[in-house]
Parts: C-alpha cells; structure tokens; sequence
C-alpha cells in the first residue's frame, strides 16, 4: 500500500485525501470552491497554532502534558527555561531603567501611579506563559517566590525598609503580579505533575509564601491594634486628667 508524502501514514488504494493529516494524495486533485468564488484543483489545508509530538514515538501531546501518554517519555529541553531567563533579564532592563528620575519624581511629589517601566514590567510577569516541563515549573516557583514580599503585600513599609509611599507602592505591585502568576502556576503543577516529587517541592515552596504572607498580615493586625490600644489609653488617660 503506498504512503503519503506529506505525513507518512499508510493509505489505502483510490484514497483521494490522507485520513491523518488530509493532504491530497497523488493523483486525486479534486475541484472545490474556494471564498472568492472560483474554482479551484486542489484541496488548500490550513493549520493554525502548533502541533506538539513526542520525539520519541511521534504521538500527539495533550495541552500541559510532560510526559508522552503514549510511551512515557519525559519532555525535557531549555526552550522554557530560557524563558524564565528571559523574563528575568526583561524585568531587570526595566527596573534599570526605572531607578533614575521616574522614581525621583514620584517620591517628590507622592505620585499614586507607578512609572512607565514600571507598569511594563508588572505587565511582562502577567502575561507570562507558565511552562509545562517539570524542571521549568520548579525554576519559575523558585522566581517567584523569591521576588513576594509578604510585608509589602500587607502594605507594611516600616518593616520592609519602605521609607515612603512610592516604594511600598512599587514593591506591593511586583509582589503582587508574582503572587498572582505564582498560584497559577501551582494550579497548573497540581493538573499536570500529580503524583511526582517535583509537585511536592512545588507544594512547599507554595506553602511557605503563603504563610509567610498570613504571618505578616498577623504582625500589621497587632501592630496596627496596638496602637489604636494605645491611642483609646491616651485619651481615657486626657479626659480623667482634664476633670
């Protein structure tokens, strides 16, 4: 039996079209009617987006899959490795860039809204594509993590070493578009890397943020409480005073 060109699948004799990728077959050009009307002897495919195989055995990969169903070959490569590198060399352009007379500005006058730069780099850490492989996944924990500041989120500037309004407001941007992509990232982990080793690293480092987070908003509630405490004290103590 012969074979398509185009894909190679096996066809059986007097096929017009392949079952598996739907290439005409050689010989069977059939006439059809195309958008602006003329016709034409030859089928046209069109293919939008891209088709994921395992280099191994060639099957297709389902969305968000590391390893081939079909053989079980673990997806591995530096493609979206690179691209957290990528996205961290991107922020640190930007934040560069930021640190000159757009910060000076904003904290003279006590601008509200952030930088340019700023917004772009928020921006860049939404919109960035979680990977799918179990390395990468791990490294982008790892990032984002290490880039939540837990008091900022709070909006807790004394202990962070935020001296103005401006740089908590900044801090609490960035903390919380890594948070954000964080926990994406670890719904994602949850669907695709269930019952690994790597899910329960990725569970930890998960866990630790967000206790760190509730700890910190734990010290601002104390902190705050007690000196309204103190504020009623010192009122109660003025007005038996004033008698």
């Amino acid at each position: 039996m012969p074979f398509c060109t185009h894909c190679g699948t096996e066809y059986a004799n007097g096929a017009r079209f392949c079952s598996h990728c739907g290439s005409p077959l050689p010989g069977r050009a059939v006439p059809i009617s195309v958008s602006d009307g003329h016709s034409s002897d030859t089928r046209k495919v069109k293919f939008a987006g891209e088709v994921v195989k395992c280099p191994n055995c060639g099957e297709l990969m389902p969305s968000f899959s590391s390893t081939c169903p079909s053989c079980g070959w673990e997806l591995r490569g530096d493609t979206s490795a690179s691209r957290v590198r990528e996205l961290e060399q991107q922020l640190a352009a930007l934040q560069n860039q930021s640190n000159g007379k757009d910060h000076e500005i904003a904290r003279a006058l006590g601008l509200a809204g952030l930088p340019q730069n700023d917004r772009k780099a928020v921006n860049l850490i939404e919109t960035f594509a979680i990977p799918n492989t179990k390395e990468d996944i791990l490294e982008f924990m790892f990032t984002a993590s290490s880039n939540i500041d837990p008091h900022a989120i709070n909006g807790i500037g004394g202990l962070s070493g935020y001296n103005n309004a401006s740089d908590l407001q900044r801090a609490k941007a960035y903390s919380q578009a890594w948070l954000s992509k964080m926990n994406q990232c670890y719904q994602k982990a949850e669907i695709s890397l269930s019952g690994t080793h790597e899910l329960s690293q990725i569970e930890e480092i998960y866990t630790n943020v967000h206790k760190q987070i509730e700890s910190a908003s734990f010290k601002s509630f104390m902190r705050y409480g007690l000196l309204m405490l103190l504020l009623v004290f010192l009122f109660i103590f003025n007005s038996i005073a004033l008698r």
